[in-house]
């Protein structure tokens, strides 16, 4: 009976240590806390027109999407460097053709959602950023 009450003593003070010391390191946030949330829609009526070869980089962070269709959405995550300026910088093939695109400068250390509209003549129409 006294050895069982001690294992019982024993795993309750193992897992308050658990509690103690994992816990917190857990729910430490990660080093890299900035996000960029970007969303690019292509604006063209015809569903066999296509970008392909779409990258997104921001501030070391570079990540290639699928080739989005007319009249389609494609989104993903950046996470670029806490200290760097996230600003977002676009390049995609538009028939054939390589286009560029400069978001706008961003502040150090914040994440925010870009949502990107590219038009049918294969340029960026509109953009808007949000918190």
């Amino acid at each position: 009976m006294y050895l069982a009450s001690y294992f019982k003593v024993k795993r309750f003070f193992v897992s308050a240590l658990f509690l103690l010391i994992f816990i917190p390191v857990i729910s430490c946030s990660p080093p890299n806390t900035v996000t960029v949330r970007i969303k690019i829609t292509y604006k063209d009526s015809n569903p066999d027109n296509r970008l392909e070869l779409v990258r997104v980089t921001s501030a070391g962070d570079i990540t290639e999407l699928a080739p989005i269709s007319g009249g389609k959405t494609r989104s993903t995550r950046l996470w670029p460097k806490k200290k760097s300026q996230p600003q977002l910088f676009l390049s995609y093939n538009f028939k054939g053709k390589r286009r560029y695109w400069d978001g706008p400068k961003m502040p150090r250390g914040k994440g925010y959602k870009i949502e990107v509209v590219i038009g049918s003549n294969g340029k960026v129409i509109e953009h808007k950023i949000s918190q």
